[in-house]
């Protein structure tokens, strides 16, 4: 079953070129395209666990990873938890966001209910950036 599980992200992620490589020689935008197609576990509980996966992404490849993340929760039922510091991309893309909060304390929420209760604002308190809700981004202030 492994196997058959470890096909299928490559074919899902477009990557059948890349099968083959050794994974050291891949650059770390070589992010394929999403090309839909069946989870062979649909029906089955699955977890797929990430530390940090766009990291070393450019904005286009990360927006696209995320994209299929968010894909890949919707369309195969997967649960998807990941640590990130890509808390822009958290706030337009997840269902549930985790926080850290300064005091050690863990809040978890939807985004926006986060963002309504002050929490992002809470968890990274600043005077030289601001969160703007709005725009669910970090801005410096106008000066």
């Amino acid at each position: 079953m492994i196997h058959e599980v470890v096909q299928w992200a490559v074919e899902c992620v477009g990557a059948q070129h890349l099968a083959m490589r050794d994974s050291s020689k891949l650059s770390d935008g070589e992010t394929p395209a999403f090309h839909d197609c069946p989870c062979p576990r649909a029906g089955s509980r699955c977890i797929l666990l990430l530390d940090e996966p766009t990291a070393f992404l450019d904005v286009p490849s990360r927006v696209e990873l995320m994209g299929l993340l968010r894909h890949l929760a919707r369309e195969e039922n997967l649960a998807i938890v990941m640590s990130t510091h890509d808390l822009e991309l958290a706030l337009r893309l997840a269902d549930t966001l985790w926080l850290v909060m300064r005091n050690g304390q863990l809040c978890a929420g939807a985004p926006e209910d986060m963002i309504l209760a002050g929490g992002i604002d809470e968890a990274f308190p600043s005077q030289t950036i601001r969160f703007l809700p709005e725009e669910r981004s970090f801005r410096l202030p106008v000066t």
